[in-house]
């Protein structure tokens, strides 16, 4: 007799997220070590290509305020830019969120975002969130909404059947 695995359910755009509960702070917590994992490797990659550059063709050191501005913008804006808002608008999650079965949505339970929300969330937000030793994120140990949610009036749920 063959034995049949789990159910799986796919979820779309369209479906009402309005009974699904909100993800438990472990799983955000996990898939926001997942993804930092990732942009970490990424942003080492670009690092290791931007100094081999700089010190190959010798860049004058009037220059060094000017790249190190360059650096900072790439590192900290265009990296992860790239990294979480196509993901994130194709259906609300990223890598780590696909492993934690967690996603993202607008507060009124509509999956669609625009990139300005995505954006004001994953770098704005989540800047704001880290300042004061990461206190926008730890509030949700005790129920409370992210800074970066509150901000881009967004919220996080679990999309594992119970």
């Amino acid at each position: 007799m063959i034995e049949r695995g789990p159910i799986i359910k796919y979820h779309n755009q369209d479906e009402d997220f309005s009974s699904y509960p909100e993800a438990a702070f472990i799983s955000r917590a996990l898939a926001f070590f997942i993804d930092a994992l990732i942009l970490g490797i990424l942003q080492a990659v670009f690092a290791a290509i931007f100094n081999f550059m700089a010190n190959k063709y010798k860049v004058p050191l009037a220059w060094h305020d000017f790249l190190d501005m360059i650096f900072l913008f790439v590192s900290y804006v265009a990296i992860p830019s790239a990294y979480f808002l196509p993901q994130i608008k194709r259906d609300g999650q990223t890598i780590g969120k696909k492993v934690k079965k967690i996603k993202i949505i607008n507060e009124d339970n509509q999956a669609q975002m625009s990139y300005l929300k995505i954006f004001t969330r994953e770098i704005v937000g989540k800047a704001i969130s880290a300042v004061f030793f990461g206190a926008g994120y730890l509030v949700r140990v005790f129920g409370l909404d992210t800074f970066h949610d509150k901000i881009a009036k967004t919220k996080v749920i679990s999309l594992k059947v119970r």
